[in-house]
């Protein structure tokens, strides 16, 4: 998954209800008026200490508007020096648990409603870093908060009908285990519309592959940094490309399926194809609008499988 497209989150609601929906990541106001100006609002990452500070962007969502974002694993830059010049060669790592569970990352969320177009109710989100663990600073001073199903940490930031506090705070921690792998991958990550499997497998050096990478000048997408929190961080070098579940995710039109499966009614057909009509809607909503009923909340616990179900949909 690249910045701008769409991506699976997951939130509770003001029931504790669960709820998996598709949003698009880089996060616009609910201010922003015009569906214009979408692009230059669009934030990637929140910084920690921004969101904790309650800056202006970060006050109103922080409130209740917090989400986790389930990925395989995430992309991070180094920064090499090429010799005795000023040059600096960036070279792409892929990092993910080594048992390869799903990692979830601390997100905001917002929906806005552009004037020029009324009737469309945009959803977007957005990771938020920290500075990194004494494992991964070695290739950025920055990591994803990471939130772990279970602790009381994922359900004191899932519960949105909780005011912010210094306890949701306390919760955004540094990632203190030492799970994590990660190896350099190809260079091609840096073009936004590349996909497939070989980029998130180690780079085979030495082959007619990595000879033809070698001569060829990568095509790369600047990720913006967070506009009105910190000038001086460059976005792209925080996370310059976000790994989920399905490495195959289409772009902004992707028909999105239901994320539950009835084994034992028939209606489930109906409500994937009127989630084809509403690719970002909220699937538990359009489920009460169809049934006139809610369909029974899950454990936490089951969330990875969940989502993998939901991937497993999105290709077929």
């Amino acid at each position: 998954m690249a910045p701008t497209k769409y991506a699976p989150i997951f939130r509770k609601d003001h029931d504790g209800e669960s709820i998996i929906q598709y949003a698009t990541w880089g996060l616009i106001p609910f201010w922003t008026k015009k569906k214009q100006d979408a692009d230059q609002s669009k934030t990637f990452n929140a910084r920690k200490e921004s969101v904790i500070s309650g800056q202006k962007l970060w006050a109103p969502v922080r409130k209740h508007s917090r989400c986790v974002v389930p990925i395989e694993g995430y992309y991070e830059w180094l920064h090499k020096p090429i010799g005795q010049s000023k040059k600096i060669e960036k070279i792409p790592y892929y990092l993910r648990r080594k048992d390869k569970k799903l990692i979830f990352l601390a997100g905001l969320y917002d929906n806005v409603n552009y004037q020029d177009t009324p009737d469309d109710k945009f959803q977007s989100f957005t990771i938020i870093t920290g500075p990194a663990p004494k494992q991964t600073k070695w290739l950025h001073e920055r990591m994803p908060i990471v939130l772990e199903p279970g602790t009381k940490e994922w359900d004191l930031w899932l519960d949105n009908t909780k005011e912010w506090d210094d306890s949701l705070g306390s919760a955004l921690k540094e990632y203190g285990k030492d799970d994590l792998e990660w190896f350099e991958v190809s260079k091609d990550v840096g073009k936004v519309s590349n996909d497939g499997e070989y980029l998130v497998k180690p780079l085979k050096k030495g082959g007619i592959g990595d000879f033809f990478s070698k001569n060829k000048k990568p095509e790369t997408k600047e990720v913006k940094k967070e506009d009105d929190v910190e000038k001086d961080e460059k976005q792209g070098d925080v996370i310059n490309g976000l790994k989920n579940q399905n490495a195959n995710i289409k772009e902004e039109k992707e028909e999105v399926k239901s994320v539950e499966e009835d084994e034992e009614s028939k209606s489930d057909v109906n409500d994937e194809e009127q989630l084809k009509k509403e690719p970002g809607k909220d699937i538990r909503e359009d489920s009460e609008t169809k049934h006139g009923t809610k369909r029974e909340a899950t454990d936490d616990s089951d969330i990875g499988s969940r989502v993998r179900q939901h991937h497993k949909k999105i290709k077929n």
